[in-house]
């Protein structure tokens, strides 16, 4: 997705599996917040669409965690650094 806006690879690999392969598994491919989507290129970057703003980001961030250790018992940790005004 380097031809789009994006936020770039948001997670850690966990051991054992890829972060993108364990966000495809559940089913979270093009789901979105906002502007902001999760690529279908590569499951672990988030698209801007359009006007996405940081909070679709976080909050788009905060979802993919949480399906995912409901779904694989997985806890993903963040690649990127998330800096507060």
């Amino acid at each position: 997705p380097m031809n789009e806006k994006n936020v770039g690879c948001i997670f850690k690999n966990p051991k054992n599996t890829s972060a993108k392969i364990l966000i495809d598994e559940c089913s979270l491919i093009n789901y979105k917040i906002g502007e902001a989507i999760i690529s279908e290129v590569h499951p672990n970057f988030i698209i801007n669409e359009n006007k996405a703003t940081s909070k679709d980001v976080l909050k788009l961030i905060s979802h993919i965690k949480k399906v995912v250790k409901k779904k694989k018992n997985i806890t993903l940790i963040e690649e990127v650094k998330v800096i507060s005004p």
